[in-house]
C-alpha cells in the first residue's frame, strides 16, 4: 500500500490499513488478547533496541530492515530486551508497547522491497508531518486493542464499568488511554448517552488526561484535556477515591441549553488510595428523565 500523506485519498488508505493491520493483530494473537508485538516486530523486519533517548521512540532503516529504539534507563535495557525476544512483551510498562506499536506503524509508510527500505511520501510540512504521527498513533491503538476484540467484549461486559475497564486494559496490556481511544473509534461499542474518561492525580485534583463521549453527551459536556475532573462532576456529589461513593448520581444543564437540568450516573474505579502517575478511568452516562430517584438529591443517594 502506497501511503501519500498529501493525497485526497488519505483517510480512506489509513482506514483500509487500520483494517489490515488489525488483520495481523488477530491473527498472530489467535483473536485474544493481549497483542504478541515481537511477532509483529519480526513479520516488519525489525529489531528492538532499549536505550537512553530524549524522546519515548524512534525509528531507523537499516540494511535488512528496521531499528526500532524505545527509551528507556540503561539499567533496564537488558532485562526489558529478554522480555521482549522471549516472547513476553506482554510485560513490559505499557508506555514501552505503545512507543513499539506506535513505530512499527512507521514501518507502512516506507517501501520495504528497497535496501534499506525507504519512506515512499515523506512529510513536506508541518502538517503532513502531524497527519502521519496521528496515523500512526491510530494504527497503534488499533493494532494493541483490534476492534472485534473491543466489540465481543461490550456484547458480554457493561463497557462503563470503570472496573471492567481495567480489566480490559490489563488484558490487553495497555494504558487506559488507548481502551478510551478504541471506544472512540468504534460507533458500536460506547452507547449513545454514555462516556468515558481517564483521570490523573496532580498531588491536588482530579484532571481529565482522556476522554470519549457519545453522540448524546457531546451535546452535554464540553470537555477539555487538563480539565479537573471537579469541573465536570461536582466534588460535593462525588469525591474520587476521598469518600465512600464510587457511583453517584449528579446534575447538570448541557452546554448548549442552560434552561434544562440533565440527570447522570458517575463511576469511578475503586481504589483504596490514589498512586502517582497512574490513569483511572471514570464512567457518565445520562438517566431517563422519569426514573424515580431523580427526584431525590444526589447526597441521598449512598453508594459503597
Amino acid at each position: 500500500m502506497r501511503l501519500n500523506l498529501g493525497s485526497k485519498n488519505f483517510k480512506q488508505d489509513i482506514a483500509k490499513l487500520l483494517d489490515m493491520v488489525e488483520g495481523r493483530a488477530l491473527f498472530h494473537s489467535k483473536n485474544s488478547l493481549p497483542t504478541p508485538l515481537h511477532l509483529i516486530v519480526q513479520e516488519r523486519s525489525a529489531n528492538i533496541r532499549f536505550v537512553p533517548l530524549p524522546v519515548p521512540g524512534c525509528l531507523c532503516s537499516v540494511s535488512k530492515g528496521f531499528d526500532i529504539f524505545v527509551q528507556t534507563h540503561a539499567k533496564d535495557s537488558q532485562n526489558l530486551l529478554e522480555k521482549f525476544l522471549n516472547g513476553k512483551d506482554s510485560q513490559l510498562p505499557v508506555r514501552h508497547r505503545f512507543t513499539i506499536a506506535h513505530e512499527i506503524a512507521h514501518t507502512y509508510f516506507y517501501d520495504l522491497s528497497k535496501q534499506p527500505p525507504s519512506m515512499q511520501f515523506p512529510p513536506n510540512t508541518a502538517k503532513e508531518l502531524r497527519r502521519m504521527e496521528e496515523a500512526c498513533d491510530a494504527i497503534a491503538n488499533r493494532m494493541l486493542l483490534p476492534r472485534f476484540i473491543l466489540e465481543e467484549h461490550v456484547k458480554k461486559h457493561d463497557c462503563l464499568d470503570p472496573n471492567l475497564l481495567r480489566e480490559l486494559a490489563n488484558k490487553a496490556a495497555v494504558s487506559p488511554q488507548v481502551v478510551i481511544s478504541a471506544f472512540g473509534g468504534s460507533a458500536k461499542c460506547l452507547p449513545h448517552k454514555g462516556g468515558i474518561a481517564c483521570a490523573l492525580h496532580d498531588g491536588e485534583s482530579y484532571r481529565l488526561t482522556s476522554f470519549s463521549l457519545g453522540g448524546l453527551l457531546k451535546d452535554r459536556f464540553d470537555l477539555i484535556k487538563g480539565q479537573r475532573l471537579s469541573e465536570w462532576i461536582k466534588p460535593s456529589d462525588f469525591v474520587a477515591n476521598g469518600g465512600r461513593k464510587s457511583e453517584v448520581i449528579f446534575r447538570r444543564t448541557g452546554k448548549n441549553d442552560p434552561k434544562t437540568i440533565y440527570s447522570f450516573k458517575a463511576r469511578f474505579e475503586r481504589v483504596p488510595v490514589p498512586a502517582a502517575k497512574v490513569n483511572y478511568f471514570v464512567t457518565v452516562s445520562e438517566l431517563e428523565a422519569g426514573q424515580p430517584d431523580l427526584l431525590r438529591s444526589s447526597d441521598d443517594q449512598g453508594v459503597d
